[in-house]
C-alpha cells in the first residue's frame, strides 16, 4: 500500500522515459511535451470517429495512442484502450464503448493537468 500523499493520485509514471533517457531531463521533457501536444488530438479524433459510427477509424486511433499511454505509464487505461481498439478492429459497437471513451477522455485530461503542473507548463 502506498502512503497517503500527493503522489498517490498521480495517474502516470515517467519511469520508462527515465530508463531510456539515462538521466537526460531534456529528453524526458520533450517526451512529456509531445504527449501533451499530440495525445488529446488523437483522443478527440477517436471520439469523433465513434460519434460518426466509424468504428474502424476509432479502433485505428486507439491503436495509434496505445503506445503513448503505455510509455506514459497510464496503466488505468490499458484495458479500456485495448477494448476500444478491438471493438474498432472487429467493427462491433457495444454499450460499453461510450463509457470507456469517457474514461479515456477523463484520465487523459487529468494526466495532462498533472504533467503541466509537474513540468511547469502553462
Amino acid at each position: 500500500m502506498s502512503e497517503p500523499n500527493e503522489s498517490a493520485d498521480i495517474l502516470y509514471s515517467i519511469a520508462y522515459f527515465e530508463e531510456v533517457a539515462g538521466g537526460d531531463r531534456d529528453f524526458i521533457k520533450k517526451m512529456v511535451d509531445m504527449f501533451i501536444e499530440l495525445t488529446p488530438v488523437i483522443v478527440v479524433d477517436m471520439n469523433k470517429a465513434y460519434e460518426q459510427h466509424d468504428l474502424k477509424e476509432m479502433g485505428r486511433l486507439a491503436h495509434k495512442v496505445k503506445p503513448s499511454i503505455a510509455n506514459m505509464g497510464i496503466s488505468s487505461l490499458n484495458t479500456a484502450i485495448l477494448e476500444i481498439e478491438m471493438a474498432g478492429k472487429d467493427e462491433v459497437d457495444s454499450p460499453s464503448l461510450a463509457p470507456m471513451l469517457l474514461e479515456v477522455n477523463n484520465v487523459i485530461e487529468k494526466v495532462i493537468q498533472q504533467l503541466k503542473m509537474a513540468y511547469l507548463i502553462p
